[in-house]
């Protein structure tokens, strides 16, 4: 009976044109195999995660740095500009004239349209650095200028010494410093230090 039905199994496939192969089991994989495909996966998820790594450090380095260079570029520009028009003259009242310190500067500015007094301040509690413009005879208006800020520091050139200075008062007698000097550090960047020449209007007029 057994050799019957092998017979007629046979006979059957031929018929139908079946191969053989069709019934063959397919072969499972051996263990050196699953070991050499997992290997080779941890491998390039190995590489895959260090390449983002990468990509994430270089992005964040590149923004640390824009943001650096913004900011630098923002201080000397601002300063820049307020310190062209410096104003110093006898009629002034003696404590404004130009009154620098550490963390703050005070000083008045010529421009077209009219003499302003301009004030730099350091507040250390909120990490801001604010400035205030505020036209003669009128009250300053003060807002922020930079936010996020960890240290500041101005430092005043005293030409006939040649030293620098942490603070400068009219009632040193020795007019206007030739130099301004400006450094400041966040959480990511350290901004500077920058320099910055003061030229008054009558230096203008010499030249």
């Amino acid at each position: 009976m057994k050799n019957f039905r092998k017979r007629w199994l046979v006979i059957k496939n031929r018929e139908n044109k079946l191969s053989p192969a069709v019934f063959a089991p397919e072969p499972g994989m051996t263990l050196a195999e699953v070991l050499a495909a997992l290997t080779l996966t941890v491998l390039l998820l190995g590489f895959l995660s260090q390449f983002l790594y990468n990509g994430v450090s270089l992005w964040s380095r590149n923004d640390r740095a824009y943001r650096g260079q913004h900011q630098m570029k923002l201080i000397y520009q601002t300063l820049t500009n307020d310190l062209e028009g410096t104003f110093s003259g006898p009629f002034l009242p003696g404590e404004k004239s130009f009154q620098g310190e550490e963390q703050s500067l005070t000083f008045w500015s010529e421009s077209g349209s009219g003499l302003k007094v301009i004030e730099y301040r350091y507040d250390a509690y909120e990490k801001t650095v604010w400035r205030s413009v505020g036209f003669w005879g009128g009250e300053p208006v003060e807002r922020k200028l930079l936010t996020g800020i960890t240290e500041w520091r101005f430092e005043y050139f005293e030409p006939k010494r040649r030293n620098w200075l942490l603070f400068w008062k009219p009632s040193s007698r020795t007019g206007l410093p030739a130099l301004i000097k400006v450094t400041a550090k966040t959480d990511l960047n350290t901004l500077g230090p920058l320099t910055i020449t003061i030229k008054t209007r009558r230096d203008e007029e010499e030249e």
